[in-house]
């Protein structure tokens, strides 16, 4: 039986094979590329608002989504001129937001401003934008002309004792294969499978893999859906290394929803060069590799109350994957979604990801890895916030990460030493900057709360760790570590360690009043460890 100690040391171990590829792919051309400049200080950027765009526009409805340069809140002001008038509910912190209008009156002009709120409580509000929504005629036509025939769309229906030669428009007349189904469905048009929960042999398609060769538009997204009960895709035998869900080459608006499981394939669910895909309310259970897998350039995707469970076949795969290698992949977002018993990763944005959103989420025994990963390099504008990650290898781990928020976490148990993780390898393009932790709650790791780790080449730099609430120490370990802030530390337990290397400009302060001493010594409202400051260092709390 492996010990606690011995499995994070085969983990790390595993983490550096993993990089050992790329590093000798690079070769001299990392070599040569400077390493960043670790003590110059980022400035803190202002909230502004750009990509301000109204898309999916309906006859009653639109989306309206936009960026901003720092993790902010965000609500819609709309109306039928600049005065507005109604208001959409405040989404959370993201550094990107998508919000749909509803209700609204076909065929009228309304105008629309986005107001943002930082961490911090500083607004930005946006000039005023206009979108005219569409006439019934006028989406009807649309619809039409992005359809083959320029007819409408349909709903087709498939059970296991269907008929592939019949119309598929009937439950009496369904389609017998869904992959047949999603050869012939354009914008538009849903897929519904059929389960009839009285006879356990129905609804349940063995080995079958379901490759889309249309695409939805914005305003009619190709869906498929249970109809009934819980209709499954088995793939029985993982061998061939196919998935049961495959989308590729451009394909994009495209809805993947209901009760449906998907199990027993190589990859669940697996896409390359897509855009605007949903995966909503799905079960995903015992597929080899990963259970949803996206590669390079896939924009605009939302995972959405997804239950993944049992990828334990191999150690070197992953419940959702963003893995990102030629080309970045941006918009992605996980949330409001269960994970039990994954082996490696249970979400893992993998290098060249930017603009990614992980909330709501509740992670249990994730192992080999980290229950959540951003990883490699290359990776921006990344918020976790709110997940609650129990029994893990590690709770969260960053690696190659500028310009990301980790807010509002439970991580509980995480049984190979670290809560958070933040990892460099010796790749100056693993550097870490501008990171902010706030408001975590770390509860029996084995070993760190927070944990820092750099390789020789790279850097980590510009962090905030403020009002964490931890049971074990605070440590970095390794050179070029720089301009660190640990504010408001929650908890007695307030230790730090500096192994071997000295950190550059590490600070901790208390913003509330109370002073504190440093090693039994001074009394502090803030205090900067002086340079070359190695070892252990206790923080105690004075008085008010």
């Amino acid at each position: 039986m492996k010990t606690k100690n011995t499995e994070d040391r085969t983990n790390q171990r595993d983490n550096t094979r993993a990089f050992s590829m790329v590093s000798l792919i690079a070769g001299l051309a990392i070599a040569s590329m400077p390493l960043p400049a670790a003590a110059a200080k980022a400035p803190v950027p202002s909230l502004t608002l750009s990509n301000a765009k109204a898309t999916a526009v309906r006859d009653t409805s639109v989306v309206i989504w936009w960026d901003t340069v720092v993790p902010a809140d965000g609500r819609i002001e709309y109306g039928l001129n600049a005065r507005y008038g109604k208001s959409t509910k405040k989404k959370g912190l993201s550094y990107f937001h998508t919000v749909k209008v509803a209700g609204l009156t076909p065929g009228t002009t309304y105008h629309y401003r986005i107001r943002a709120k930082d961490s911090g409580g500083k607004e930005a509000v946006s000039k005023d934008y206009t979108f005219t929504t569409r006439t019934a005629k006028e989406l009807e036509k649309t619809i039409r002309a992005a359809r083959k025939n320029h007819d409408l769309p349909k709903t087709y229906y498939v059970k296991t004792n269907g008929d592939d030669s019949a119309d598929g428009l009937s439950p009496k007349t369904a389609w017998r294969h869904p992959s047949c189904a999603a050869q012939q469905v354009e914008a538009g048009d849903t897929i519904r499978l059929i389960d009839d929960p009285k006879n356990p042999d129905d609804g349940v398609w063995k080995d079958e893999h379901i490759v889309f060769s249309n695409s939805g538009i914005d305003v009619a997204p190709i869906t498929i859906t249970s109809h009934n009960g819980a209709p499954t895709l088995d793939g029985v035998d993982d061998a061939p290394k196919e998935a049961g869900i495959k989308i590729e080459n451009g394909k994009g608006y495209i809805d993947i929803t209901g009760k449906l499981v998907i199990k027993n394939y190589f990859n669940g669910i697996y896409a390359s060069d897509v855009h605007h895909i949903n995966i909503k309310d799905v079960t995903l259970t015992s597929n080899c590799a990963f259970q949803i897998h996206f590669k390079p350039n896939c924009k605009h995707i939302c995972i959405d109350g997804v239950e993944i469970t049992d990828n334990d076949k191999g150690k070197r795969g992953g419940a959702i994957v963003f893995q990102s290698w030629r080309a970045p992949s941006k918009y992605l977002t996980v949330r409001n979604s269960r994970f039990k018993t994954n082996r490696h990763d249970a979400i893992n944005y993998h290098t060249n990801t930017q603009y990614g959103l992980v909330e709501n989420n509740t992670i249990h025994d994730a192992s080999y890895g980290a229950a959540i990963m951003i990883h490699n390099y290359s990776n921006k504008n990344i918020v976790i916030r709110n997940n609650k990650i129990i029994d893990s290898t590690r709770g969260i781990q960053l690696v190659g990460v500028e310009n990301c928020l980790v807010q509002d976490n439970t991580i509980t148990n995480s049984r190979a030493r670290y809560g958070i993780l933040l990892f460099t390898y010796e790749d100056h393009r693993s550097w870490i900057k501008n990171v902010t932790i706030r408001n975590n709650t770390i509860k029996r790791s084995a070993a760190m709360g927070i944990y820092f780790v750099v390789g020789k080449k790279a850097a980590i730099s510009d962090v905030l760790c403020e009002n964490n609430s931890m049971e074990k120490s605070f440590s970095l370990e390794g050179a070029n570590i720089s301009d660190i802030t640990v504010r408001n530390m929650r908890d007695k337990a307030r230790t730090f360690i500096i192994k071997k290397h000295p950190v550059s400009n590490l600070r901790v302060e208390f913003t509330d009043g109370r002073k504190f001493s440093v090693d039994g010594k001074g009394k502090y409202p803030a205090y900067t460890f002086p340079s070359g400051t190695r070892g252990t260092h206790k923080i105690k709390v004075i008085g008010k």
